[in-house]
């Protein structure tokens, strides 16, 4: 079943809400709520986003595809409009556990997932624990956890002390998005209005390993 938050998260959604038009619900993790749109009917698509990201990002997606599938795009927990306690275990292993309890909860079979980003190695990671009910995958932009080369961006983040002073002050993730309009910008960052909020960004950064031998 679907549900709706009596109070959403203090987010200026009028910067964004004619970009994004959908009607909000909420899952209940018990520590906190994890957002996300439910749109249309069909097979299901489940779309994960990257990070820093939001469902904000598959806007157009939604839209587009909803008029013939299920299209659900979540909120990974810290991000976008699901809560962003500071308290929260914020590795990948906690957001694929948060993944299959939805997907449970509503009960839902024969899933395509659309993965972006981090988004792909949460949905991979449920999709091993729950191969019966996927059916197929769409993934943009990922990469493997071994044998590869950080951008530079997320090279100096991982530097103790520095890194954190980087993504709490420079809005470096958001950097390159010079020749989009202001609404998308809007949409894009409303959900860090502050750096209490950016604090999941920071575990991200942490979390990612570079090493085989890495946690």
């Amino acid at each position: 079943m679907k549900t709706k938050s009596a109070c959403e998260p203090d987010v200026r959604k009028e910067l964004f809400r004619e970009l994004y038009p959908f009607a909000s619900h909420w899952y209940d993790l018990g520590r906190a709520r994890m957002h996300y749109v439910d749109v249309g009917q069909g097979p299901v698509l489940l779309m994960i986003h990257a990070c820093p990201m939001w469902s904000f990002e598959f806007r157009r997606l939604i839209s587009a595809f909803s008029t013939q599938y299920r299209v659900i795009a979540i909120d990974q927990m810290g991000f976008g409009l699901s809560d962003k306690p500071k308290k929260f275990d914020y590795r990948i292993e906690t957001h694929i556990d948060c993944l299959e309890r939805f997907i449970k909860h509503l009960n839902l079979k024969n899933i395509t997932f659309i993965l972006h980003g981090r988004g792909a190695a949460i949905g991979m990671g449920c999709a091993i624990r729950m191969a019966e009910d996927v059916r197929a995958f769409a993934i943009m932009n990922a990469m493997a956890f071994s044998d590869f080369s950080l951008p530079w961006r997320l090279q100096i983040c991982k530097i103790p002390w520095i890194g954190p002073q980087i993504v709490l002050h420079s809005k470096i993730f958001f950097h390159g998005m010079e020749n989009c309009s202001q609404a998308v910008k809007d949409g894009y960052m409303a959900p860090f209005r502050d750096k209490s909020s950016e604090y999941p960004l920071l575990r991200f950064i942490k979390d990612i390993p570079c090493a085989p031998e890495d946690d």
